[in-house]
């Protein structure tokens, strides 16, 4: 199983087979991670991680701790890289839950 540098589980569970980024299975992103074909794990460089870049091609790319996700797509794509699908899910609900704030309890 595939970790983080903190020890949590990330999303992808599988070795891919081109460079994929993933999350952690936990409440708070602060960082994105690429896993590797040769298993091995790293944290992702992503605008707006520690102040480096605010923008990916007119895009903000973090909001507090969530990922914009098309800035994730943008990042994918200028990097080469698959985004693992599970995650890329993940962070579009958090994205329309937390920053667009999208009211589900308006439902009932």
């Amino acid at each position: 199983m595939n970790k983080s540098e903190r020890g949590i589980p990330l999303v992808l569970q599988d070795i891919p087979i081109k460079p994929t980024i993933t999350v952690e299975n936990y409440l708070k992103w602060y960082t994105l991670y690429v896993v590797f074909p040769d298993g091995s794990v790293e944290h992702l460089c992503f605008p707006g991680f520690d102040n480096k870049e605010d923008e990916i091609e007119g895009e903000v790319g973090f909001m507090d701790h969530v990922p914009n996700p098309k800035a994730v797509w943008k990042m994918s794509e200028r990097l080469g890289y698959d985004i693992d699908m599970q995650s890329f899910e993940m962070i579009v609900g958090r994205w329309f839950i937390e920053v667009e704030n999208w009211d589900y309890c308006s439902w009932t």
